[in-house]
């Protein structure tokens, strides 16, 4: 016979007492870090450009004892947030051609004419001799 049959529940385990009692523990037991190796596989770069992102403090992640430890939330919002910088950016650049674009095609504005080029002399001899440092 089963411990509920003869009118006893089954005694709780300790994870399913602890989840009852505290409210952000499944928040921690869902948290997955990652390693230097993982995380550069994570965001697909190489494994030194991991490493140079975290030095400088681009890349969130502590360093624990020598080793780097990342948490795969922050990974996700780090790379979320290159993602929206890199979107804008190539929004601005394809706003700004199409800018330059259309006020090459608009017409110039009518008004004044284009005065002509004045006739210059011919240059020819006395800039040679110039550039020599001779004079004629």
């Amino acid at each position: 016979m089963s411990r509920a049959i003869r009118g006893r529940a089954p005694k709780p385990t300790v994870l399913a007492t602890l989840l009852a009692k505290s409210t952000a523990l499944p928040v921690l037991l869902m948290m997955k870090t990652y390693d230097i190796n993982e995380a550069a596989a994570f965001l697909k770069i190489d494994r030194s450009t991991a490493l140079e992102l975290a030095g400088v403090g681009t890349l969130p992640g502590a360093k624990v004892g020598r080793a780097w430890v990342f948490m795969e939330d922050e990974l996700v919002g780090y790379l979320r947030d290159v993602t929206r910088k890199q979107t804008d950016a190539r929004k601005a650049e394809t706003q700004a051609a199409q800018v330059i674009t259309q006020a090459r095609k608009e017409p110039r504005r009518p008004g004044r004419r284009a005065r002509p080029l004045p006739d210059l002399p011919e240059l020819g001899s006395e800039v040679a001799a110039a550039q020599v440092g001779v004079s004629t």
